[in-house]
């Protein structure tokens, strides 16, 4: 009788510790499944953006630089 409780005990110990060190291997697995994606059409929208705003700044500045260059060359 004693013999049959300690095989019990024995097993259940088993089973509480296999399911203890299971969990980190278990959010490693989770942690290693995880699935993103990219919206290229997004990505490319906004770069297209992008691309137009940066050439209208370079316009921009060009504008301004040829106004500051006939500053200078008046002054001289």
């Amino acid at each position: 009788m004693r013999k049959d409780w300690l095989i019990l005990a024995a097993f259940l110990c088993g089973v509480i510790l296999a399911n203890t060190q299971d969990r980190p291997a278990t959010a490693q697995r989770q942690e290693l499944l995880k699935v993103g994606f990219v919206d290229l059409v997004r990505v490319r929208d906004e770069f297209n953006a992008y691309q137009t705003a940066l050439n209208q700044i370079k316009a921009t500045k060009d504008k301004e630089q040829t106004e500051l260059d006939e500053m200078v060359a008046c002054m001289q």
